[in-house]
């Protein structure tokens, strides 16, 4: 399949920590071009496909809207060239928003079946849109990636994005693409093609891919029914149950990021926490990470300090979380009524969704972001069916930068 490179692109690629070269995609217009595997490697994104996983957000109902508005949406559905697994590191592990908090091999991310082979996703949304941004979230060696293209609801291939792999500063990481098109046309699908035999350095995992745009005046937009009055909000502050409801857990509720001392950290946990060997510096004024080891359902909390010696970040192991932590009111009745909310009004506040929830949330991380200063915090619930509710909020409100999700088991 041939791809357009015409000129209705303008495409600049940045990362949101650290800067990646790219190239612009330009051309004569009606002029196209080919991407070639490298000799070996997986198949290109115009391959068979493999199998489709199930969506992680099926439609809702539909409402006609007759004014562009910008939407924000990650993958419901995807296939990929191969995988290490079918459900672990599948394709379907990069559905959805975000749940990978740590720079790790994680099985929450999708991985291709070989850490040195030039590979491809393709990732589906509900609705279509003229593409205006694509952020890319990486959980694990970033970025190697080297091309990223959109489909088109015809079914034409565009380049939206071609460079070359290069080392980046920080992990996990977000590859931002802003689209300025000349000639306007509807999206639904994503490709990310990435070159793992240039740098060596191993798998790079994709956690999530969100696709942004505007629909046309007319077009049918995927948004279920919702109250114009605002939710009622209660204070489930304190509603801990478990578990969490113990000084171990309320220790660790009670660091404040960019307010707590180092010396504190033992007397608000209760344990004795210890000091990461790792050479790994996050941020340029890291001075220690302390581990503190649970012993409940493998979870280990991460503290890292400034050399201030003041708290900046706090996370919890990834995919852990108390076994006793169940909920009811995490169901997809529950999340559309969410997704509703923001989908009107773009935010959601966190008391408004631990509200509706009945209860704080699984706190697993929340830091300083250095370059804007914004307390970023990752909450889950869960049901005792193994289904999954995260939101990720930025001083306070769910904006849609990492997004709001249900995952069923």
């Amino acid at each position: 399949m041939n791809k357009k490179t015409t000129p209705i692109f303008l495409v600049m690629a940045a990362l949101a920590l650290a800067s990646l070269a790219c190239q612009l995609v330009t051309g004569t217009s009606g002029s196209k071009t080919k991407t070639t595997p490298a000799p070996g490697a997986g198949k290109s994104p115009t391959s068979q496909p493999g199998k489709t996983p199930s969506a992680v957000r099926p439609p809702a109902t539909q409402a006609a809207v007759s004014e562009p508005q910008e939407i924000r949406q990650w993958a419901v559905s995807a296939k990929a060239s191969s995988s290490y697994g079918e459900t672990s590191w599948g394709p379907m592990q990069a559905t959805g928003a975000p749940n990978v908090t740590n720079c790790a091999d994680n099985d929450m991310a999708w991985a291709s079946k070989d850490s040195t082979t030039l590979e491809w996703i393709e990732l589906s949304y509900d609705v279509a849109v003229v593409p205006t941004k694509i952020n890319i979230h990486q959980s694990y060696n970033p970025s190697q990636v080297v091309e990223v293209d959109l489909i088109s609801t015809d079914g034409t291939t565009y380049v939206a994005w071609q460079g070359k792999p290069e080392s980046v500063a920080y992990c996990p990481d977000e590859m931002t693409i802003t689209i300025d098109l000349e000639e306007k046309f509807l999206a639904n699908k994503v490709v990310v093609i990435v070159d793992q035999s240039i740098l060596s350095l191993g798998w790079n995992e994709i956690d999530a891919v969100e696709l942004l745009g505007t629909t046309e005046g007319g077009q049918s937009v995927t948004v279920p029914p919702v109250d114009d009055e605002p939710p009622q909000v209660t204070d489930v502050s304190q509603n801990y149950t478990g578990w969490m409801a113990g000084s171990v857990y309320q220790g660790y509720v009670k660091i404040i990021v960019g307010e707590t001392r180092v010396g504190e950290l033992d007397g608000l946990i209760g344990l004795t926490g210890k000091r990461s060997t790792e050479n790994f510096k996050p941020r340029a004024d890291h001075a220690d990470t302390f581990i503190y080891d649970f012993d409940r359902d493998g979870m280990r909390a991460f503290v890292s300090v400034t050399t201030d010696g003041v708290v900046y970040s706090k996370s919890i192991s990834s995919g852990t979380y108390p076994s006793d932590f169940q909920l009811d009111t995490v169901n997809k009745s529950t999340y559309d009524q969410l997704d509703a909310i923001y989908k009107r009004d773009q935010v959601i506040p966190y008391n408004v969704m631990a509200s509706m929830l009945g209860h704080p949330g699984f706190l697993r991380e929340a830091k300083i972001r250095v370059d804007d200063n914004k307390l970023v915090e990752d909450y889950q619930w869960y049901n005792a069916n193994g289904d999954q509710m995260y939101g990720a909020f930025f001083d306070g409100k769910l904006t849609g930068m990492a997004g709001l999700a249900f995952i069923p088991k």
